[in-house]
């Protein structure tokens, strides 16, 4: 059986909020890019339209548009050691990743902390609901 389990170290985390949505982003390397990062998004108002078109829960998206996707994680755990992403059939094969991918975040890590904190805000949201942030 295939190993189900993709880590990778991050090498730098921004995160921040725009007027609707609040944003992480997380660099690593992988073998498919190495400059490769994933763009974890939340809608802090989505609207019938949205949720009508399933636009209604966390945007996950790698270094370009042809890997990304909504409804493509059953949870996302949060804490000081990392993201823990378990992701579903649509998700795996939209994002190009395993079934429970982890994003380890390393000693001296500048932005951790206040990429938490955005991740707390996220789960407090609708569309936020996979998100558990332990932290």
């Amino acid at each position: 059986m295939a190993e189900k389990i993709e880590k990778h170290i991050l090498k730098w985390v921004k995160a921040g909020a725009l007027d609707d949505t609040l944003w992480v982003s997380l660099g690593f390397s992988s073998r498919l890019e190495t400059h490769d990062r994933l763009h974890v998004v939340c809608a802090t108002a989505p609207d019938a339209q949205g949720a009508k078109l399933r636009m209604d829960t966390i945007y996950l998206e790698r270094f370009d548009q042809a890997y990304s996707c909504y409804h493509g994680a059953n949870s996302i755990e949060v804490s000081l050691g990392g993201a823990k992403f378990r992701l579903n059939a649509h998700g795996r094969k939209s994002l190009d990743f395993k079934e429970h991918l982890h994003l380890a975040v390393p000693n001296g890590l500048r932005g951790w902390k206040a990429a938490l904190k955005v991740f707390g805000k996220m789960a407090k949201y609708k569309s936020g609901q996979v998100l558990e942030c332990a932290a």
